[in-house]
């Protein structure tokens, strides 16, 4: 729904930096390119220049991850003992996801009872982190745990804190989606199974 909603902002962004004497303007998307035309011009842009990630690596990561069973950091709840955790490079990416994660259910209590600006000076007074960083990765990290399930971690290698944060907003929905339908599927293999 976000990704649909996003779009129609762009296509009217797009609609208003048209001039206004152009007439009935095309857009049309495939696979191969985006063509952009009226009557007197058309635009192709080749689907290789756009920038499309195959998440189907990091995906296998997550269905292929050794299981950890490490109740520790799944029982944490003191933020700065979390953000000690996610600022240890050695721990595995799993935890260090998981421990991004309840960060991030911090966050979204807090922000439930105070300003955002609040809730940064309070995340300020523990962490030397980029805040607006820590807030991405701890968020996105939540909304995909609660997608795979936090517990057993999962100990991925290919989906890390910095990949999250590198993802845009487009990028990082698609790959929920991608996570939302094979969890689906495995789910309803599992019920057949039982």
């Amino acid at each position: 729904m976000a990704f649909l909603q996003n779009l129609q902002q762009k296509l009217v962004e797009l609609y208003y930096n048209f001039p206004e004497n152009m007439s009935e303007i095309n857009i049309k998307m495939t696979n191969e390119n985006l063509t952009i035309s009226n009557l007197e011009n058309t635009i192709i842009i080749p689907s290789t220049q756009i920038r499309k990630i195959n998440f189907d690596i990091y995906i296998e990561d997550i269905l292929s991850a050794n299981l950890d069973f490490c109740f520790d950091i799944y029982l944490e709840t003191d933020l700065q003992v979390l953000l000690t955790y996610v600022e240890n490079y050695n721990n595995p990416n799993g935890q260090r996801l998981l421990a991004y994660s309840l960060i991030g259910s911090i966050i979204e209590k807090r922000n439930q009872t105070t300003s955002k600006r609040d809730v940064t000076k309070y995340l300020q007074g523990y962490s030397q982190q980029n805040i607006p960083r820590l807030r991405q990765i701890a968020r996105r990290a939540n909304q995909l745990f609660k997608v795979i399930e936090e517990f057993p971690i999962k100990l991925v290698t290919k989906v890390t804190p910095r990949w999250l944060y590198q993802l845009n907003e487009r990028e990082f929905e698609e790959f929920l989606i991608k996570c939302e339908r094979i969890k689906k599927h495995e789910n309803s293999f599992a019920g057949a199974q039982l």
